[in-house]
């Protein structure tokens, strides 16, 4: 369904972009009141989230098992092996 060439999801989209902006603008007029304590301890704690956010999570070896089959055309341990005798 569209709207004068936008479609619903378009519209949404930017909606939901506006409504972040709203919120975002409110957060920054509030912080503008914050003592330089806060400050830092609010910036120390987005800091600490978005690093969190980062992180790199092991992998699940579980779920990587049997990944590989069918990449090569033999035994993995015979290929190995192979590598070994060949040095």
């Amino acid at each position: 369904m569209t709207h004068e060439g936008l479609c619903i999801q378009d519209i949404a989209s930017g909606e939901l972009e506006m409504k972040r902006s709203n919120v975002v603008g409110k957060i920054e007029k509030e912080i503008e009141l914050l003592h330089s304590e806060d400050l830092l301890r609010l910036l120390d704690g987005i800091v600490h989230r978005l690093k969190e956010s980062m992180k790199v999570h092991p992998y699940d070896w579980e779920n990587l098992y049997g990944a590989g089959r069918g990449l090569w055309e033999e035994d993995a341990q015979a290929y190995v092996k192979q590598l070994r005798e060949d040095r």
